[in-house]
Order: structure tokens, then C-alpha cells, then sequence
């Protein structure tokens, strides 16, 4: 691998970058690390810190640290010192540092408040040189946290909360480049909903999931929000909850010319206009097509500009429209 590094060229450096962490940490040994750093790889942050956390929390630290203690610290550019100190600090702190560039908040950060000022500062700073991935797993997350995030953390990419928490969604606008907010944001009120799909108006999201638990309010108002970044959306249910979504009998879709995947649980009719790259819909809540029991119904739609879905409360009646791109 070192080897194909050293005689590449600097397309072939750059496809690299962008391949998965899996294969760089199937295909790298820790001591083959410090080697990348002195081809190139430590003029951007972004390539060091992916390729360290892609070894997880107890090995991230070490390798840089091995990685600059072979070498004089004055070759090394300012980038890769101040991510040599940050992920010092965050290796001794309460926050978990995983694959993929995700950091994990614990519990314990939640009960000391000038501890937790500390970790999002660090946080923010690895945020703005890579694509960081924040979880929160506690219980204890309240809006003084999320409130928190939004002023000290606007660069996070991508913001996972798993709380039965009431969250203050007003201020989600502070994260100013989330692509992504998910995987299991959950809701107890079809108000909270409503609450953050308006909120959403305007953001750059790619992704959005979202889970919900009992409904106690199954009135769902007409909302219209501009997503123009959105690839997929997910209208998720688990084995113990509810979404909040049970209701829905039809969603509209207008000029959303990113969107690609379509996932929807229970709608019974859906309108999409001007989605130019919408390829695919799936409908795992039919249960037959043409007088078959099917499992999941996927429709390829490559060509499609508008499209009706309906599906009637009988067994067959399931139909399906399209008109293509006018010539």
C-alpha cells in the first residue's frame, strides 16, 4: 500500500481519500501510518484525524503520537500539531471517539456542566476540518445541552440524539451545516413533529430519520418545508414504538431535484414533483401487487417527474402513475 502511496499521482491521492475507512484500516498497519504522514497525508487535518479515529479512541492518540515523535515536530504543519492536542484532550476525556469520526457523549459529561463547555469547544474544533459525527446516548440530554451544541458546535456535520427528552428545536438552525440528523431522533407528540420539520426549513440535510414513540395527538397539520439538499428520508418504526406517522394517508414532494430514495411506511398517496433524481420508492406497508403477497415493493423511477401513488385499504388496489420528462 505504501509502496502504490509513493508512486501514485496526485488524482490517485485524491481518489484515496474518499474511500472508506473500512478499507483503510484493513489495508494499513498502525506502523505503516507514519510513513502516509510523510507522502502528504499531513497537509490536511481531515486525512490524519479519519485515518486515526478509524482505529478507534484507545489507538487514535498513540498513533499520532508515535507518528510525531519519530519525526521532528517543525516538519509536521500546524493542523496536524493542534489535532495532536486536541485528540490528547479527548482521549483522557468523558467522550468516546469511534469509527467512522464519531464522538460519543457520556452520561457523566452530562452531570458536570463546565466539563461538558469543554468537550463541545473540542468537538468544534475537530468538526471544522472533517465531517464529524456527534451521538448522544443519554437519558439526561436537556435542552440546556442541545442549546448548547447549537452555539458551541455549528460546524457538526451529522447529530444522532437518542433522548425521550422534550428537545427546544427552535434553535436546530444554529447547526449551520447539518447534512444529516438522524438515526433515531425520537418524538412523543405529534406537536414536537410538526415543530421540527418546520424548524428544518432551509437546511442543508441529506439525510433525515426520524422515530417516534406514542401519539397522543394523531391531528397532523399541513406543513411545506424547503429541504433542497435532501437524498433520503426515513420514516422509521422499531419493534416497541409507534412512529408518528401511523396517521399519514399522503405526502407532497416539490421541486426536491436531490432527492434519490424514498422510504415511507404508511403513506397511502404521495406527489412528487420536479425530484429529477429520484430513482427509487419503497413501500414495505403493501402487501400485495396484482393478486401477490409481496414483502417490499421497490419502484425504479429514472426517468420520472410526476408520480401518484395510491393505495386503497382493500388488498389489490394498488396503483401506480407516472408521467415522464417532457421532450
Amino acid at each position: 500500500m505504501i509502496a502504490l502511496l509513493i508512486l501514485s499521482d496526485e488524482h490517485y491521492i485524491t481518489s484515496l481519500r474518499k474511500l472508506s475507512l473500512d478499507f483503510l484500516k484493513d489495508h494499513l498497519t498502525l506502523e505503516e501510518i507514519p510513513e502516509i504522514l510523510q507522502i502528504g497525508f499531513d497537509k490536511k487535518i481531515l486525512d490524519l484525524i479519519w485515518i486515526a479515529l478509524s482505529h478507534g479512541k484507545k489507538q487514535s492518540y498513540a498513533i499520532l503520537e508515535d507518528c510525531l515523535n519519530k519525526k521532528n515536530l517543525a516538519e509536521y504543519s500546524l493542523e496536524v500539531k493542534d489535532a495532536m492536542n486536541i485528540l490528547k484532550e479527548l482521549s483522557n476525556s468523558y467522550c468516546t471517539l469511534g469509527e467512522m469520526g464519531e464522538v460519543v457523549l457520556s452520561e457523566t459529561l452530562f452531570e458536570q456542566s463546565q466539563m461538558v463547555v469543554k468537550e463541545l469547544i473540542l468537538i468544534e474544533k475537530l468538526a471544522t476540518a472533517i465531517p464529524l459525527s456527534l451521538t448522544i446516548h443519554d437519558s439526561y440530554f436537556s435542552d440546556s445541552l442541545f442549546r448548547s451544541l447549537g452555539q458551541l458546535c455549528p460546524s457538526l456535520r451529522n447529530l444522532t440524539v437518542y433522548s425521550e427528552t422534550r428537545l427546544d428545536l427552535s434553535i436546530q438552525k444554529s447547526f449551520n451545516k447539518l447534512e444529516s440528523f438522524g438515526q433515531s431522533l425520537f418524538f412523543k407528540e405529534m406537536s414536537e413533529v410538526k415543530s421540527f420539520i418546520e424548524n428544518l426549513d432551509g437546511i442543508k440535510l441529506n439525510t433525515l430519520c426520524l422515530e417516534g414513540g406514542e401519539i397522543l395527538d394523531n391531528d397532523l397539520i399541513n406543513l411545506s418545508t424547503q429541504l433542497p439538499e435532501l437524498i433520503q428520508l426515513f420514516l422509521k418504526d422499531t419493534k416497541i414504538t409507534q412512529i408518528p406517522f401511523q396517521e399519514l394517508k399522503s405526502i407532497n414532494f416539490e421541486s426536491c431535484e436531490n432527492l434519490e430514495v424514498l422510504f415511507l411506511k404508511s403513506v397511502k398517496t404521495a406527489n412528487l414533483i420536479k425530484c429529477k433524481n429520484l430513482s427509487q420508492i419503497t413501500l414495505p406497508s403493501v402487501e400485495y401487487f396484482n393478486g401477490k403477497k409481496i414483502g417490499i415493493l421497490e419502484l425504479v423511477l429514472p426517468k420520472a417527474k410526476h408520480v401518484i401513488l395510491k393505495k386503497c385499504n382493500g388488498t389489490e388496489d394498488f396503483h401506480f402513475f407516472v408521467q415522464p420528462f417532457a421532450s
